[in-house]
């Protein structure tokens, strides 16, 4: 029994060690490092209520709660453009603690997980008849 105990210790070890790391990720970089395809994490943000886009919007926005709790951050930088005139771009970044939750979850093998890996939808309805947006949120 201490022997099947013992293999827990490093992996908890080294997810307390991602949570407390400093940086955060793009969705895509944090993808890579959780091994999955990146359209396969949007998908998974995407229906679990993480991010979402506002109508006719080209970004990702975070939800606040999952902001708060620590899991995003929401980047916004000036870009200047060849025309000398500037462009506000925003980005959502995974933060170490939510790559450990993300890790987590996806080695526990539940069925969220697995659907993940498949690449199917799972989790959250979609809003208001079908559509994946809700322009009262955003």
């Amino acid at each position: 029994m201490a022997i099947a105990n013992a293999e827990p210790a490093p992996k908890a070890s080294a997810l307390d060690r991602i949570a407390a790391a400093h940086g955060s990720l793009c969705p895509t970089d944090a993808a890579k490092a959780l091994k999955i395809r990146p359209m396969d994490l949007f998908r998974y943000l995407r229906n679990h209520g993480w991010i979402y886009k506002r109508y006719n919007g080209a970004n990702y926005r975070d939800y606040q709660v999952k902001a708060d709790a620590g899991l995003l951050e929401h980047k916004v930088i000036a870009v200047d453009r060849a025309d000398g005139s500037q462009k506000i771009v925003e980005q959502v970044l995974i933060t170490p603690r939510s790559l450990a939750l993300l890790s987590q979850i996806l080695s526990s093998g539940c069925t969220d997980a697995r659907g993940i890996l498949a690449g199917h939808d799972v989790g959250r309805p979609a809003l208001h008849g079908g559509k994946m947006w809700d322009s009262e949120h955003g």
